[in-house]
């Protein structure tokens, strides 16, 4: 949820401390270990130091079987900073590019974030909101448990936006229903959904 931007850094408490003392492959490798200092920075909510640290890891030589797929996981970092500084465009771009070079087998959990920051973006432009519904929609399976409710969530604003007010109440219902027993911190999200379906359901259809 931290990483996400929908909880305060003080909701992870150690877990946070924890990102500094990730395995050996991390600590050992230069571009790897860019990689976690970028996704700190955006935690803190610093998406320019993000973005810098992100690009010069690109930088960095890299002689692990991985190579390709760490730069990728940079530039799709890059992207999402970019998309937090108000550069929506030169956003999505770098995460499309970024996310393409990082696919493949055993990488949905280290690009989740950064796809559902993708599908936030594109939800967000009349221009390209059919495919950042359709990516909020299939895009995350049961593995992802974690950003199931929160896809709802974002389909139940996007739809809400484009003026959908039936699909919108379907995904804000199911958003509660998923996260009705959040912890605290987390209850907002809760208490904006259940108002929107009050609104939803108080108009006449």
């Amino acid at each position: 949820p931290i990483v996400l931007g929908i909880a305060p850094s003080s909701f992870g408490g150690e877990r946070l401390d924890s990102l500094a003392a990730l395995d050996s492959e991390t600590r050992d490798n230069a571009p790897r270990t860019a990689y976690l200092e970028a996704i700190k920075a955006m935690m803190a909510g610093q998406p320019r130091d993000a973005g810098r640290i992100a690009a010069e890891g690109m930088k960095l030589p890299d002689p692990s079987p991985d190579s390709l797929r760490n730069r990728a996981l940079l530039e799709a970092t890059v992207g999402w900073a970019r998309l937090a500084d108000g550069d929506t465009a030169a956003g999505i771009r770098h995460l499309r590019s970024g996310l393409s070079g990082a696919g493949g087998p055993n990488t949905a959990e280290r690009t989740t974030f950064l796809r559902f920051q993708l599908a936030l973006a594109l939800a967000a432009d009349p221009d390209t909101r059919e495919e950042g519904i359709s990516r909020l929609r299939h895009g995350f399976d049961t593995s992802e448990l974690h950003l199931l409710p929160l896809a709802f969530l974002a389909l139940g604003r996007t739809y809400e936006s484009a003026g959908k007010s039936d699909s919108a109440a379907v995904a804000y219902g199911r958003f509660v229903r998923l996260w009705d027993k959040a912890d605290p911190e987390l209850q907002g999200r809760v208490t904006e959904a259940r108002e929107a379906l009050q609104r939803l359901t108080a108009e006449p259809r």
